[in-house]
């Protein structure tokens, strides 16, 4: 909102799915954990996706057996 260079990238539509890759999640309980994720695509099936999120570290996993 705030950021000139990102709103000139988006503007040119030059955007792509972001289908894998990390990401640090606060959660108001267990605090921090970092997640590898993955997401496939249906390309028959637009509206069809499958998400799938595991743990990056042992203390993540550890806190997430918490939930």
């Amino acid at each position: 909102m705030h950021s000139r260079e990102f709103a000139t990238i988006w503007t040119t539509g030059d955007v792509a799915d972001c289908t894998s890759g990390p990401m640090r999640l606060q959660h108001p309980t267990i605090g921090t954990v970092s997640i590898d994720y993955q997401v496939w695509l249906q390309p028959d099936s637009p509206d069809h996706r499958l998400e799938i999120y595991t743990a990056s570290d042992t203390p993540s996993r550890d806190a997430l057996s918490l939930l």
